[in-house]
């Protein structure tokens, strides 16, 4: 047994050595001086008897309140107790005292010491063999502690009444409190001030109806004023009589998780916000091909709900009815998935026919996300792939006629220009009396011209062949895989095409020139002006011949359309030659004079039959579109070269000597000598012979008027020559 001496250093000590030796022989006997010693040595090793002289004590009060410290794990023998320090404690006299809290057995200085060491001893060892189930049950709990100590969960106990018992360290480093700072502190006020307090009746409310509690969160406030979301599980301890003790409780700090939680939850809710009101529809499919979400929108475009299309398979069968279509999609559908990657946005575009029966044009953009499951936008671009179909056909067309524009032709000339597309052949093509049909009747009707010529060169043309408008009234065909017996035969039935086609307003008519490049050697521009060659020689070599046909088309239909405009043509012609010599005109200024009185109102080709035949007087519109005949006709004129030199003539015939006539409003000797013969004539015919809006007067009256109306609206000097002939 290990004894313990505290008897300072005087003769008892030896006294007692001498005695305790004595009685036991294999005693391991350690002395100390002072009580302050026995403390020290106390704490480090246990001893189960420690033998004290009282008198030591007497000097430091404090020192005699330190015994009951020792007393908790040893046995305590204390001699040289004085008389009035005995008490009476366990029913063996004045044997035993206590001191504090702790147990000791003394005895008094008169004593039969080793008689008191004996019974001491046996108490020692019965107090040793206590202490080691409680060195026992201690070492059990330190280890639990320190395991406590170390795991991640927070640990705490809590009297019933608030007061903090134990925290380990993963709890002061969460809450920011150290143990020294909590321990004897209520709990719930530190953690739960104020209104949060509730937290604490609802946990208290549950313990006490279930005894413990699993997963209850609640929220405390750290140390340095932030919060924390902590999970409890707690229980009540009792004691041997039911009593509650303490509440253990074991945390653990979900601060982050709750973060991440509610991320995910305002996530969830900024999705639902957005998938619902956003403008594109949108699904959601699973890994097994399970549609588990559509929005409105989805709805909205396809007219489908979610329950109509619980599958893939499903949507395949409704989206894209035709089996041949859909077969093409799914393959395609295929291919993407396995090019589907996270994050990776997979845009398809496909026709689908929605639940009414229209088809849209959809943009599908696919994302597959990160648990698996794709994520599907849809986007009409139907109206788009219109405008985009638009915007190509513009850029390749000619607006006009249709064709296929310069820039297209261009293009295909240099992608034909291969050998496997040998022989290659072109055709350059002009339409005759353009510019004339332009100038007497308008640009609309020229453009209906050059409408009308398209539409014969594609009537004949195969369907491989490239029809363009080159540009103005020029037009160009590339024939792949033709021989130049074949261009010929294609050139002989647009010959006929235009020969066989209705005039319009005047005959329809187009030079044409055509090459072929039939070895690879030789270059496709030099073909492509071969072929303009042809075509500029044909035109000039008809160009004097269509003019006059052109012409007299023109007069033969303004005669078909007034009779009286070509008698009235005729009259004047034959007033012209009785007048010429009066006039004093030159043969070549009748002959002149004859072709602008036979053309004159050639320009009322182009003047509606309404206003043209109309028996009312005519209004000041009607009025103003027959003075525009003066004009056409002298633009008529320009266009035929051999007519050039009279169109002055054409164009003046209605200016009047006082300068108030029209369209130029010149007078006198600036309007030329054959315009002012020609008013005279004019006049003088349509006053003998009437008008559906004017009877006819004699010619004695006719002449009357015209001295009337000389020196105002006629040449006077004209018209006295005229009257003395007519005498």
């Amino acid at each position: 047994m290990k004894i313990l001496l505290v008897c300072g250093n005087g003769p008892a000590l030896e006294e007692i050595k001498i005695i305790v030796r004595g009685e036991f022989p294999g005693s391991n006997m350690v002395a100390c001086p002072s009580l302050a010693e026995a403390l020290r040595l106390a704490d480090s090793e246990f001893y189960p008897l420690i033998i004290v002289d009282y008198s030591l004590t007497e000097k430091d009060p404090r020192e005699r309140q330190q015994l009951s410290s020792l007393a908790e794990c040893s046995f305590i023998m204390l001699f040289r107790v004085p008389r009035e320090q005995r008490t009476k404690g366990n029913g063996t006299g004045d044997a035993a005292v206590w001191v504090d809290n702790g147990f000791a057995l003394g005895f008094p200085g008169d004593a039969d010491f080793s008689t008191g060491l004996r019974t001491a001893v046996q108490f020692a060892r019965r107090f040793a063999a206590l202490h080691g189930e409680r060195e026992k049950l201690y070492g059990e709990q330190l280890r639990m502690m320190k395991m406590l100590e170390k795991i991640p969960l927070l640990v705490c106990k809590i009297a019933p009444d608030g007061t903090t018992l134990y925290i380990n360290r993963a709890c002061e480093e969460v809450t920011g409190y150290s143990a020294a700072d909590l321990v004897g502190k209520n709990w719930w006020q530190i953690f739960y001030p104020g209104v949060e307090y509730y937290q604490v009746e609802n946990l208290i409310s549950c313990l006490k109806i279930n005894g413990d509690v699993q997963d209850f969160e609640m929220t405390l406030t750290a140390r340095d004023g932030k919060k924390r979301v902590v999970s409890w599980n707690s229980s009540n301890c009792y004691d041997s009589t039911d009593r509650m003790v303490e509440i253990m409780g074991l945390g653990i700090d979900i601060t982050e998780r709750k973060k991440i939680e509610n991320n995910l939850q305002e996530n969830a809710e900024l999705f639902r916000y957005v998938a619902e009101f956003s403008p594109f529809p949108l699904s959601i499919i699973s890994e097994t091909g399970i549609y588990e979400y559509i929005n409105p929108r989805f709805t909205e475009m396809f007219g489908y709900q979610l329950e109509e299309i619980p599958d893939g398979k499903t949507w395949f069968k409704l989206a894209y009815p035709d089996s041949q279509y859909r077969r093409k999609v799914i393959v395609a559908w295929l291919a993407d998935l396995d090019r589907f990657g996270e994050d990776r946005i997979i845009p398809a575009e496909y026709t689908v026919t929605c639940k009414d029966g229209r088809q849209c044009d959809i943009l599908f953009r696919t994302v597959k996300m990160r648990n698996g499951k794709l994520l599907l936008t849809y986007e009409d671009v139907t109206e788009r792939k219109q405008a985009e179909a638009k915007i190509r056909f513009i850029s390749f067309h000619d607006k006009l006629t249709g064709l296929y524009n310069r820039a297209f032709f261009e293009e295909e000339l240099k992608r034909l220009d291969t050998e496997r597309q040998l022989p290659l052949s072109l055709i350059i093509g002009d339409a005759n009396g353009l510019k004339l049909v332009n100038d007497a009747f308008g640009h609309r009707q020229g453009d209906e011209l050059l409408i009308r010529s398209a539409n014969i060169l594609k009537k004949y043309c195969r369907r491989e062949d490239i029809v363009c408008r080159w540009g103005g009234d020029e037009f160009a065909i590339l024939l792949p895989r033709t021989t130049q017996e074949g261009c010929r035969e294609l050139l002989r039935r647009i010959n006929k095409g235009f020969d066989d086609a209705e005039p319009f307003p005047i005959k329809l008519s187009m030079s044409l020139g055509s090459a072929t490049k039939d070895r690879p050697s030789l270059n496709i521009e030099e073909v492509l002006k071969i072929a303009e060659a042809q075509m500029y020689s044909q035109k000039l070599s008809e160009a004097k011949n269509f003019r006059n046909t052109v012409i007299a088309s023109l007069v033969r239909t303004l005669g078909e359309k007034d009779y009286e405009t070509e008698a009235h043509s005729w009259r004047m012609q034959n007033l012209s030659v009785q007048w010429a010599a009066a006039l004093k005109l030159k043969d070549s200024e009748l002959d002149d004079l004859i072709m602008a009185v036979t053309l004159h109102d050639i320009g009322k080709i182009a003047v509606p039959d309404s206003i043209l035949m109309k028996a009312a007087p005519l209004t000041d519109d009607e009025w103003n579109i027959i003075k525009e005949h003066s004009e056409r006709g002298y633009r008529i004129a320009l266009s035929s070269g051999e007519l050039t030199h009279i169109a002055p003539y054409i164009l003046s015939h209605h200016e009047r000597w006082d300068g108030l006539g029209y369209p130029q409003g010149i007078k006198g000797e600036e309007i030329p000598l054959l315009s002012r013969i020609l008013a005279i004539i004019d006049a003088y015919d349509v006053m003998t012979n009437g008008r559906p809006y004017k009877p006819a007067i004699s010619e004695k009256e006719a002449m009357q008027e015209l001295l009337r109306c000389a020196g105002t609206q006629f040449d006077p000097r004209l018209v006295k020559l005229i009257l003395q002939t007519a005498r």
